[in-house]
């Protein structure tokens, strides 16, 4: 015997089972705000150079490609990341990267760790520059580093 889920909103004048379960799916009024709250901020992405210098030279490549943009209270790029959009700006962040490093890899690590990923990097003199992606500190490093053999952080 199977089990028929019917739309709440669909009328149903007869059907061949014999039994007909109505499910009524929704979400609270405050899950729904923040559904919709997500949804958004995801459509939106920000980025920045923690180097002024990068930032100024990123600037200037959007704007010369005519790649649309607004510049955020803290002085990054925010963007919309629906089309082409986001592929055109992250070409744009990537040739700045290979200004900086020829070969470059991005080490993302928790908020906590920050601090001591840098500190590690400067004792061994291993030459980064800060990213701050989407409010979260990232650093930019040349590729020929392995931060997952890094022992002693």
């Amino acid at each position: 015997m199977g089990v028929k889920v019917v739309p709440a909103r669909q009328v149903v004048r007869s059907i061949r089972a014999t039994r007909v379960i109505i499910v009524i799916a929704d979400m609270l009024p405050a899950t729904r705000s923040l559904t919709r709250e997500l949804s958004q901020m995801q459509k939106k992405k920000s980025f920045r150079f923690s180097d002024t210098r990068l930032q100024s030279r990123l600037l200037k490549k959007l704007r010369s490609r005519k790649i649309p943009f607004s510049v955020g209270a803290e002085g990054g790029i925010i963007y919309d990341t629906q089309g082409n959009l986001n592929d055109r700006i992250e070409r744009a962040v990537s040739s700045v990267r290979g200004e900086v490093f020829p070969t470059w890899q991005l080490l993302f690590c928790p908020e906590d760790w920050v601090t001591r990923y840098a500190g590690y990097m400067e004792a061994h003199g291993i030459k980064y520059i800060i990213e701050i992606i989407d409010g979260k500190e990232t650093f930019l490093l040349s590729l020929r580093y392995r931060p997952h053999a890094w022992k002693n952080l």
